[in-house]
């Protein structure tokens, strides 16, 4: 561990990787958290997306340099692949575990030294924060082209969140969730627009990308996600019958399934509150909470003792959480993927989503598990919680959908965007 002030500089210029090699590629990335572990406190798909990425860099001795937030200046080596933590000068949080620096609405002279050190062949900025609108005065200060990531629905958050301050001011609430909606598209227009020189929008699904393409000026791909089917496997695969019947055992007081939930603690941007009808409707049924947020000590006094809370979890103890489970809810309606939907199903457990965000596209309705309108959300929770037989064969469905889809050939897919985008620009020098 070193200060960034020094330690960038020695850099050796430009990919040390034969240039004659297609890999042969320096990556700039910039995100607002880090990978979990890193100092980051905030545990999401997007999260777990740059760990895999991390990994699959280092496995191909790929250069990669994550700029994120850290609680102080530094960076850190792992492999080929460098940290770098930026601690923020005036800190400001619209959520509490995702740090943002206001004085990052303009350039940082800080990472723009640091970035021409390490000689970026192509930048990726993760979501329109402050940290990437840094990696945005990067690219255009020094001509690297940008790839950008869509991965939150900001304008319909936005929305929600001024839907929850107002409250039952029902007067006032529609035009001014109407106006703060249209303020992020237009902030989202701003930021994902080709002036800003980003070349390719990647969404995380092709509902996604219909929905925010007629919106964008940039031209956009899908570039979807994958999971870790070693990690998360079904609780039938593991070489103990007894450890098996003890993880489920562990999670079963009673005759009752249990349900699993598994993500962000935050009642609006999740629709957590589906919880209290769920229990209300399937009342021998047990809840299993994973994660953690804002809202757990409300939902965990809302729901008693029909709900366990384990708080994070990460790892092999996630992977076992999801083993303890009969199936897995989620009810949001904003997310653009749900890494924890493809957890679940690799995990062998059936899903039910709403009908609404990009989690839908990975569930086929009626064999994986359910896809379903507000009306009968609650009533797809109470068919799988009556009848095991149909949760084994969804579950079985859900796993053997889960293993088509392979980090590996996610991270392939981004190195052939990073590498066409390359060569355009070496194509212009």
């Amino acid at each position: 561990m070193s200060s960034p002030d020094g330690a960038w500089r020695r850099s050796h210029g430009p990919s040390a990787i034969s240039p004659g090699l297609p890999e042969a590629l320096r990556v700039g990335v910039f995100s607002e958290v880090g990978r979990p572990g890193s100092g980051s406190r905030h545990f999401s798909g997007v999260s777990n997306f740059l760990s895999y990425n991390i990994r699959y860099c280092k496995r191909r001795s790929l250069e990669m340099d994550l700029h994120s937030y850290a609680d102080d200046d530094r960076i850190d080596e792992d492999g080929s692949v460098q940290l770098f933590g930026w601690r923020p000068r005036v800190p400001v949080r619209v959520d509490p575990t995702i740090p943002q620096d206001l004085r990052h609405v303009v350039p940082d002279q800080r990472i723009l030294r640091a970035a021409a050190a390490r000689c970026y062949d192509v930048i990726n900025v993760i979501a329109p924060g402050t940290m990437g609108m840094q990696g945005i005065w990067v690219a255009r200060r020094l001509g690297i082209p940008v790839v950008a990531m869509y991965t939150t629905s900001i304008a319909e958050y936005a929305g929600k969140r001024a839907a929850e301050v107002l409250g039952s001011l029902e007067a006032v609430k529609v035009p001014t969730v109407s106006a703060t909606e249209a303020i992020g598209w237009w902030v989202m227009r701003r930021f994902y627009s080709k002036r800003n020189g980003i070349e390719a929008v990647l969404a995380p699904t092709r509902r996604t990308l219909e929905a925010i393409g007629p919106r964008l000026d940039a031209p956009l791909s899908i570039l979807g996600r994958g999971v870790d089917t070693e990690l998360f496997r079904p609780a039938h695969n593991e070489s103990s019958a007894a450890g098996d019947a003890a993880d489920r055992d562990a999670g079963v007081p009673g005759a009752g399934p249990t349900i699993l939930y598994s993500g962000r603690l935050h009642r609006g941007d999740k629709d957590l509150d589906r919880f209290i009808e769920i229990l209300d409707a399937v009342p021998e049924a047990r809840l299993l909470v994973v994660g953690d947020g804002p809202h757990r000590e409300g939902l965990e006094a809302d729901l008693g003792d029909r709900a366990e809370f384990t708080g994070k979890l990460a790892g092999e103890e996630l992977a076992a959480a999801y083993r303890r489970c009969d199936f897995f809810v989620f009810p949001s309606k904003h997310d653009t993927f749900g890494q924890v939907v493809m957890e679940a199903m690799a995990s062998g457990l059936p899903v039910v989503v709403t009908n609404r965000g990009g989690p839908q596209e990975l569930v086929d309705d009626g064999a994986t598990g359910f896809v379903a309108d507000d009306d009968r959300f609650v009533d797809r929770v109470r068919e799988l919680a009556e009848c095991p037989e149909l949760r084994r064969e969804m579950g079985r469905k859900a796993r053997l959908a889960a293993e088509a889809r392979s980090w590996t050939r996610v991270f392939d897919e981004l190195m052939g965007h990073y590498r066409r985008l390359a060569a355009g620009r070496e194509g212009k020098e």
